[in-house]
């Protein structure tokens, strides 16, 4: 079966053009062409994440450039402030307990925002015993778009490391990684960049560089010292790179660029906006409140009567579209709508469309056409 609408908070539609340069012939990764290409994906991903701090890319998924961060910049028994509000808060938080970090997990409401005082109770508490905070920016399992920069701010010590996933906002929502003091942040290829998956990258401040030196935890394929070496020394990875996926970063990061990074930003904020609109029309219930809602994926609640799993699969079997269903204690309760990457107004109708028909098919009351209605009106009332 070909899923011809792959509405997924990732992987994500990969842009035939993309998908062309990924498919000319492999190349030497030690010769001119690579070090070229590698220099220049580099520095256009310092752009994307408005930094100065090193980049590196790992051939790897997001939840390697996860264990790269922790292993790298943390030593056995370091405290951590790990924050959950997520099934991804917590996969940073076992990573850490895995490696032997003394982890103090805060959790917050799944579907709902840190309270930022309490956090600031805690870290008070620890001051400089605390090396480290853990937290994902878009919590893709909740739709949660936490807020970084307040995040940030809470540190009453210079010792404490930020370590940040971003892997389903960056691209999507502005990140700011040297105006918000952000030590590491990393990223897949399949979220925003909307390429196949298999590449990660991740930067370090100097911050986090000088707590590597320190650090004992044992690493081997993820030791950014080598990635560092071998990048300074020769403009090489220490390892055999993903080369077709670098060949698409490069084109995708261009055609963004040219575009504009924040053009990119407002049209994944436009469609967010619209999806939510068109799923209020059609009387369902949003498990977010739109201050703290991601522009990347939209979780929607199973209104009552309706079986999930057979929602999906007549998404899926008759419509050919595959919405994403619930995770951890959130599972069986909402499904998820992905709206990143190459996404445009017509795909997300669509995607309405196919929900409508199926939500009819099993008897959900509502008058058809409109959310599909809500979202063009939506759409042609926010042209600029």
């Amino acid at each position: 079966m070909i899923t011809k609408y792959l509405a997924l908070p990732g992987p994500t539609e990969v842009n035939p053009e993309i998908m062309l340069e990924i498919s000319k012939p492999i190349f030497n990764h030690r010769n001119v062409i690579f070090k070229d290409l590698l220099e220049r994906v580099t520095e256009k991903t310092q752009k994307l994440l408005n930094t100065k701090n090193e980049v590196y890319f790992l051939t790897a998924s997001g939840t390697g450039a996860m264990e790269c961060a922790i292993v790298n910049t943390l030593s056995k028994n370091d405290k951590i402030l790990a924050l959950i509000n997520g099934s991804f808060g917590q996969r940073f938080a076992d990573i850490a307990k895995q490696y032997g970090a003394d982890v103090i997990e805060f959790h917050g409401e799944w579907g709902k925002g840190f309270e930022l005082d309490k956090i600031k109770k805690i870290i008070d508490e620890l001051g400089d015993n605390l090396k480290g905070i853990t937290v994902v920016h878009c919590e893709t399992s909740t739709g949660v778009l936490n807020d970084i920069e307040a995040i940030s701010k809470l540190r009453c010590s210079d010792k404490t490391l930020l370590l940040v996933d971003g892997i389903s906002s960056i691209g999507a929502v502005k990140v700011e990684v040297d105006k918000w003091n952000i030590d590491v942040i990393l990223t897949g290829s399949q979220k925003v960049l909307a390429l196949p998956p298999g590449l990660a990258i991740i930067a370090f401040s100097s911050k986090a560089i000088k707590a590597y030196e320190e650090s004992d935890m044992p690493k081997y394929y993820w030791d950014i010292g080598k990635y560092r070496k071998f990048y300074i020394e020769n403009r090489e990875t220490p390892y055999t790179p993903a080369i077709p996926l670098f060949v698409g970063l490069l084109k995708q990061l261009e055609v963004l660029e040219e575009k504009g990074f924040d053009q990119e930003i407002k049209k994944h904020e436009k469609i967010a906006n619209m999806v939510r609109y068109a799923i209020r029309a059609i009387g369902l219930e949003l498990l977010n409140d739109d201050d703290i809602a991601a522009n990347t994926v939209t979780p929607i609640k199973v209104p009552d009567g309706i079986d999930l799993k057979q929602l999906r699969k007549i998404l899926l079997e008759k419509y050919s579209v595959d919405v994403a269903g619930g995770q951890g204690k959130l599972e069986g309760k909402i499904f998820r709508i992905g709206h990143l990457g190459n996404v445009e107004p017509l795909f997300i109708i669509s995607i309405l469309a196919a929900l409508e028909m199926a939500l009819k098919e099993l008897g959900f009351e509502f008058e058809v056409g409109r959310g599909v209605k809500a979202a063009q009106e939506f759409w042609i009332n926010n042209l600029k």
